[in-house]
């Protein structure tokens, strides 16, 4: 049971970091957040080979953000946004595997944001009666630059409004991995903030398909 559960786990956080790969430097952006918040738990629990590790995988992301964000001249496709998510998420099971103390709810946290777009993408599609496996243009990032579009720079600024989005919703994703670093040794209050993320998340979602 826990070996499928694993593969299951793992594959659904690589899907989930291509489903993001939706604006320039955003699903790349995310990987570079969620490194830091891994190399940090990494840390704080006494795992310097993990650390090194995740600064690897931040120098790699860099390098290719440079070419990325925000003009776009090269792109991760599927190949690099699942390579990102499969190398993320196996780091996540070894620190999960050698620290006993790291908390489940913690490393949904790090990996928050990936998670609740897929798992709503998923809901979105089942209830309006469409196949889960076929894409849609109501992600959480689309709707952020529709927003810019039609309340900030007008029509026809799609090559503005890109990279514009990324930056906006950059720091709502790293909010959730700052709390998975703080609670990573507590998985009560990491329960507690998984819960109270997930309703701010999906009101505010609500609030941006009212607004576009």
């Amino acid at each position: 049971i826990a070996v499928i559960f694993t593969v299951f786990a793992t594959t659904g956080v690589c899907h989930a970091f291509n489903l993001l790969d939706g604006l320039n430097g955003l699903s790349a952006g995310t990987s570079v957040v969620t490194a830091i918040g891994l190399a940090a738990i990494a840390h704080l629990s006494g795992q310097p080979q993990m650390v090194s590790f995740c600064f690897i995988l931040i120098a790699a992301l860099m390098g290719f953000l440079v070419f990325n964000y925000p003009w776009g001249k090269i792109f991760l496709g599927d190949a690099g946004a699942y390579t990102m998510g499969h190398a993320l998420a196996w780091v996540s099971v070894i620190l999960m595997f050698r620290v006993a103390d790291l908390s489940p709810w913690a490393v949904v946290l790090i990996f928050f944001w990936p998670l609740a777009d897929t798992f709503f993408a998923i809901y979105r599609r089942r209830r309006s009666g469409r196949p889960t496996n076929q894409p849609d243009r109501l992600h959480f990032h689309q709707l952020v630059m529709r927003l810019l579009e039609i309340r900030v720079l007008g029509v026809g600024k799609r090559e503005t409004a890109n990279p514009l989005a990324t930056l906006v919703m950059l720091p709502f994703i790293s909010a959730p991995v700052i709390f998975g670093v703080m609670l990573w040794d507590k998985p009560v209050w990491a329960f507690f903030a998984v819960i109270c993320l997930g309703g701010l998340f999906v009101g505010s979602y609500l609030l941006g398909i009212r607004l576009s």
